[in-house]
């Protein structure tokens, strides 16, 4: 009976990580040190019950165990990239004024402008709740995970980006392209929209360059004590 409440209580230590082979082992070590401690305690004369909470007693939290985990001081985290994140936007929102002389560029500022509002609102709130209790407030970040992720971010925007430009080459010119006539434009205006067109997408690189922030200020706010 001990013995199945200590192998639950391993795996709720262990239930926000995924499972693999480092994690197994971990959690068999620690099972096998818990069933030991439960004994010892036994021997000494106390009962089951009393063992198990002693035996546990220390033993909350699995995080400072686990490679790549890193404490960090969260709310100035994120108030930071959330700062970062309505700089990006705002910088967006002010190149892609040019582009409302077209109906899709008036949609996609006015949308980008929409975008800006929203973050900014969130980094006011950020600021308003974030007050002398909070700005301490340290959670558990694994480093390493979202340095892999960083690669993984620019690799998907990278194939996103050729996704989107083979798709609008299909879509404008793949009628000539299939049949070798020569690609037309009529005037300065389609030049301007086909122009917007393949570059409209490239704005997208304030998602891999915000992850790359998120990365690069994860030691100004770790915990040194």
């Amino acid at each position: 009976m001990i013995k199945k409440e200590l192998s639950n209580y391993v795996e709720r230590l262990f239930s926000n990580y995924k499972q693999s082979q480092e994690i197994q082992e971990m959690k068999e070590e620690i099972l096998t040190n818990l069933e030991a401690k439960v004994e010892d305690y036994v021997e000494q004369g106390m009962s089951r019950d009393e063992a198990f909470d002693q035996a546990v007693k220390h033993i909350d939290s699995v995080d400072f165990m686990i490679d790549g985990n890193h404490r960090i001081y969260v709310n100035r985290y994120l108030t930071e990239l959330i700062q970062t994140a309505l700089i990006y936007s705002l910088l967006i929102w002010i190149i892609t004024i040019p582009a409302r002389i077209m109906f899709k560029g008036v949609l996609l500022n006015e949308a980008l402008m929409f975008v800006s509002m929203m973050v900014g609102v969130i980094y006011l709130f950020m600021i308003w709740r974030t007050n002398d209790e909070t700005r301490d407030t340290v959670s558990i970040v694994n480093i390493k995970y979202v340095f892999k992720w960083k690669r993984k971010i620019w690799l998907i925007w990278l194939m996103f980006i050729i996704a989107i430009l083979v798709t609008i080459i299909a879509l404008r010119f793949g009628s000539d392209l299939w049949f070798w006539r020569p690609v037309h434009i009529s005037g300065p205006y389609q030049l301007a929209e086909l122009l917007y067109s393949f570059s409209y997408p490239f704005i997208s690189i304030a998602i891999p360059l915000l992850f790359n922030k998120a990365c690069s200020i994860l030691g100004k706010y770790e915990v040194n004590s």
